[in-house]
């Protein structure tokens, strides 16, 4: 899995170079991330492992699972649409298997028209959904690897594309304060193109006047766009750990395909390993700053974590998610 993982960084690095036109990219709600912790830490979370929101950012982060985990995200954006995230990952075959899926519902919309402006009456929906199987293992006792394979959906009215990607990571624990490093490569995958009878035309002679006595059927190509590719590197490290509390500070640099270089800032406060405050500043996607907390309660065998974030828009109303998941303890 190592010769993998290098081999795949090094194609991302490559290709990474010939960006698309600046957001040119399809798929975007893939780059909506997932998880009320990470989010709330302004999703400089690539190099903080040991949770099942790590399947949503870094592949290698579920590694040091040391039993079965499941969680689920709701997530209310502006204009009345959501995202919900579901995960599950247990150990399995010397490492941690997982699957996660991740949706987006628009909500119903309007239909309007060149000619009809003010609506023809009609609604429809633009959704979208991806699966996503991931494996990842501890190569050694500081370093480890994940691998993600994606399957996507979208559906837009009358057209709608199916497509498919992965995702490469690696985090390692330096060792000094507990200082962990890490880096990913997501949505690798081929170009995207909606199809379907919506791009389905028939053409008449438009000003009556010519030869032309049928109609003449044609299906208009769409144009094809490159996936929300985005590395991330990103390095975690706790301030302080003692009977006070945890005191962790991360950060990373991201680029994605379509966008110039970007930046993520969180930090969280664990007292107690039960109670937690965060916050973060995160220039992706016009997002601003974020808050969070939450709280881990035992259950058995088990903990309960019930997680809030709240992220700040820079044009948009603001987003708020909440997250619920079981973790061994």
């Amino acid at each position: 899995m190592t010769r993998i993982l290098f081999a795949g960084v090094a194609l991302a690095l490559a290709v990474s170079t010939a960006s698309a036109r600046l957001g040119g990219a399809g798929t975007q709600f893939l780059t909506v991330g997932g998880g009320a912790r990470a989010t709330s830490m302004g999703g400089a979370y690539t190099a903080i492992g040991g949770d099942l929101e790590s399947v949503f950012w870094n592949p290698a982060g579920i590694a040091s699972l040391e039993g079965t985990a499941t969680g689920f995200t709701h997530t209310a954006l502006y204009a009345d649409m959501a995202v919900e995230d579901v995960a599950i990952a247990t150990p399995f075959m010397d490492g941690v298997i997982g699957i996660s899926g991740l949706a987006f519902l628009s909500g119903t919309i309007e239909e309007t028209t060149e000619e009809m402006p003010d609506g023809t009456g009609d609604t429809f929906n633009a959704n979208a959904m991806a699966v996503t199987l991931t494996y990842a293992r501890m190569m050694t006792d500081k370093f480890a690897a994940g691998l993600s394979l994606r399957v996507i959906r979208e559906a837009l009215a009358e057209v709608s594309d199916t497509n498919w990607g992965f995702d490469l990571g690696g985090t390692y624990v330096v060792g000094f304060s507990n200082l962990r490093l890490g880096f990913s490569v997501a949505n690798f995958g081929p170009d995207v193109q909606f199809a379907g009878q919506g791009l389905e035309q028939v053409w008449g002679d438009p000003g009556g006047e010519g030869t032309q006595t049928d109609d003449v059927p044609a299906v208009l190509q769409a144009e094809r766009f490159s996936m929300p590719m985005t590395f991330r590197a990103g390095v975690a490290y706790d301030l302080f750990d003692g009977p006070a509390g945890c005191l962790t500070l991360c950060g990373e640099g991201l680029h994605p395909v379509d966008q110039s270089e970007l930046l993520g800032l969180g930090m969280q406060y664990a007292f107690n390993g039960s109670y937690f405050l965060r916050a973060g500043y995160t220039t992706l996607n016009n997002m601003e700053w974020s808050l969070g907390g939450g709280v881990n309660i035992p259950t058995g065998g088990n903990r309960l974590s019930v997680d809030y974030c709240y992220q700040n828009h820079e044009y948009l109303d603001p987003v708020h998610r909440l997250s619920v998941g079981f973790m061994p303890r």
